[in-house]
C-alpha cells in the first residue's frame, strides 16, 4: 500500500475519532479531552506528511502512523474512563434527582 494512502486513511480515522469523542463530551457536559483534540491536530500533522516534501521521504513519515495508532488507542481508553465515571456519579445521583423533581411536580400541581 502506498505510504499515502496510508496517510490519509490515518488521517480521517483521527479526525473522525477525534470528532465522535468531543462531541461524547460535549454531549455529557465534560470538559473536551485534551487527548482528543490532540488526535485532530495530529490528523492535520499526518494529512501534512502525506504531502510529497523533503520531510514525507524520512523516517518521521513512516513513524506517524504507529504513533497516531498509540494516540488514538490513549486516547480511547482516556475517553472510555471519563465517561464510566460520569456514568458512575450519575447513576448514584439519580436518587436524590428523581426525589427533587417529585418534590418540585407535586408543589407545582398544589399552587392555583
Amino acid at each position: 500500500m502506498p505510504l499515502f494512502l496510508l496517510h490519509f486513511m490515518t488521517s480521517g480515522m483521527l479526525i473522525l475519532s477525534g470528532s465522535l469523542k468531543l462531541r461524547a463530551t460535549s454531549r455529557a457536559g465534560l470538559q473536551p479531552s485534551m487527548l482528543a483534540v490532540g488526535e485532530l491536530v495530529a490528523a492535520m500533522a499526518v494529512i501534512f506528511l502525506a504531502v510529497p516534501s523533503p520531510l514525507s521521504a524520512s523516517g518521521v513519515a513512516r513513524g506517524a502512523v504507529p504513533a497516531a495508532f498509540l494516540l488514538l488507542l490513549a486516547s480511547s481508553a482516556r475517553h472510555a474512563q471519563r465517561l464510566r465515571a460520569y456514568r458512575r456519579y450519575r447513576s448514584e445521583t439519580e436518587a436524590g434527582r428523581l426525589e427533587s423533581y417529585v418534590k418540585y411536580m407535586s408543589e407545582r400541581d398544589e399552587t392555583p
